[in-house]
């Protein structure tokens, strides 16, 4: 409910932030860089479009500052931060609507360094998955037909390499370095077939395969009765064994 928390077992929880537009953040998307700094970007309705913030922490969530802030206008919310060990950057994920979709490239000042993409729907995501050579995401969008994309770093061009079953929120890498990611059923092209896909890659993540389903159930209108989604916790898991 836009309250960031912080908690010891002595003092119990402890207000330390309230956010200024929105209502939280996605899920589980907190990113922690090499030099300890928490951060993160909000996430919520934002229909007026006021500015959007990233906080960071550098005393493990004690306090908190504005790193940086879009303006108004620019981006609906922030879907997430992430390291890339590659670069030494952080990358944003925003969104929602054409023109929202960009990945914004900082410094580990958060002193912004580039804009990469057109604000269309290719370029909304909630994860990347990072490598030498390139970039991988997984399409977050309900308006049209959400593609694996590819982005090449040198020339910073992108190719759809093949389509998913729905909107893909969340993505995890396994310690046999597979990754499993999860679509979701919400509004759009998604309610043709009613299911949440649990995908697995193991070719670097350019080919998911489909290994469950999960089916929505027919509680509508789903504004009120929200999507279906699968989400993944933060640390280590096993192909074996994992939760999501």
């Amino acid at each position: 409910r836009g309250i960031v928390y912080y908690f010891t077992k002595g003092i119990g929880l402890i207000e330390k932030l309230q956010l200024k537009n929105c209502r939280n953040l996605m899920h589980i998307d907190l990113c922690r860089l090499p030099n300890g700094v928490i951060c993160f970007g909000e996430y919520g309705n934002n229909k007026e479009r006021f500015t959007v913030p990233i906080y960071s922490s550098r005393d493990d969530g004690q306090n908190w500052e504005v790193a940086y802030e879009f303006p108004i206008g620019e981006i609906k919310h922030i879907h997430n931060l992430k390291y890339d060990n590659y670069t030494d950057t952080i990358w944003c994920c925003t969104g929602d609507l054409v023109g929202e979709c960009k990945l914004v490239v900082f410094d580990l000042q958060f002193n912004k360094l580039k804009v990469i993409g057109d604000g269309s729907q290719n370029y909304r995501t909630c994860d990347l998955i990072f490598q030498k050579d390139s970039i991988i995401w997984l399409m977050d969008s309900h308006i049209e037909t959400s593609y694996v994309i590819k982005l090449i770093r040198k020339t910073e061009y992108i190719q759809a390499l093949s389509p998913l079953p729905g909107p893909v929120w969340y993505c995890t890498r396994l310690l046999n370095g597979q990754y499993i990611a999860a679509t979701t059923v919400e509004h759009g092209y998604s309610m043709k077939h009613k299911k949440a896909h649990l995908l697995i890659s193991s070719d670097d993540a350019e080919t998911w395969t489909s290994i469950k389903t999960f089916k929505k159930d027919y509680l509508y209108p789903l504004d009120f009765f929200k999507y279906g989604a699968i989400g993944f916790p933060i640390g280590q898991q096993k192909k074996e064994n994992f939760i999501l």
